[in-house]
C-alpha cells in the first residue's frame, strides 16, 4: 500500500511541480528564455532515449516511470512556454478534437489502462516479439479508448451534469432560502 502512496510516487509530481516553478520565473523575467526548440528536442530524444533503454531491459519499471515524468515535465514546458510567435505544432496537435476528446475521458483512460493491461496479458492476447510494443500499445490504446468513452458517457458525463444542476445559481438560492419560523408547543 505504501509504494502505491504519495510519497514514494513524489517525483513524478516534483517534474509538474518543477515545471511550473520554472513558468513562473520566466514570466517574473527571473530566468532567461529558453528556445522552446530544445525543449522539444529535449522531450523527444529522452522519451525515445528512456523507451529504448526500457525495451531492452536495461531501465527497470520505476526507474523509467521516473524518467518517463521528467520526459513529460519537458513536454510540458515545451507546450506551455508562450513567446510572441505563432503557437508551436505541439500545441496545435494537442487542440485538435481528438486530443481534446482524449483529455476529456482522460480520467477514465487513467482509471482503466492499467487493468486493461493485466486483463489482455492473463488472456493471452497481448504479442511478443521484435514489434510487439507497437501492436501492443495500438490494441491497449483502442480498447481502453473504448471502455474510457463507455464510462465517460455513462457515468462520467452524467455526475458532472448532476453536479452542475446541484451547484446551479438556483438550486443554492432554494439551499439558502430563509427557513420559517418554527414555533414550540407549550409544555
Amino acid at each position: 500500500m505504501f509504494e502505491r502512496s504519495f510519497l514514494p510516487s513524489a517525483d513524478l509530481f516534483a517534474f509538474g511541480m518543477a515545471a511550473a516553478v520554472i513558468m513562473l520565473a520566466a514570466d517574473e523575467g527571473r530566468l532567461r528564455r529558453v528556445k522552446r526548440s530544445y525543449l522539444g528536442v529535449g522531450a523527444l530524444s529522452s522519451g525515445l532515449l528512456f523507451v529504448s533503454l526500457h525495451a531492452e531491459g536495461r531501465l527497470g519499471d520505476r526507474a523509467f516511470t521516473t524518467a518517463m515524468g521528467l520526459t513529460f515535465g519537458l513536454l510540458l514546458l515545451y507546450v506551455v512556454l508562450t513567446s510572441d510567435r505563432a503557437k508551436p505544432a505541439m500545441t496545435r496537435v494537442l487542440e485538435t478534437r481528438v486530443m481534446v476528446y482524449l483529455g476529456m475521458i482522460s480520467y477514465s483512460v487513467y482509471l482503466w489502462h492499467q487493468p486493461l493491461v493485466f486483463f489482455l496479458r492473463k488472456h493471452g492476447l497481448l504479442a511478443s516479439g521484435n514489434l510487439s510494443a507497437i501492436s501492443n500499445v495500438i490494441l491497449v490504446l483502442a480498447v481502453t479508448v473504448i471502455a474510457s468513452t463507455i464510462t465517460y458517457r455513462l457515468v462520467e458525463a452524467p455526475a458532472m451534469r448532476r453536479k452542475a444542476q446541484i451547484s446551479s445559481p438556483r438550486h443554492d438560492r432554494a439551499l439558502n432560502a430563509p427557513q420559517p419560523e418554527t414555533t414550540e408547543a407549550a409544555p
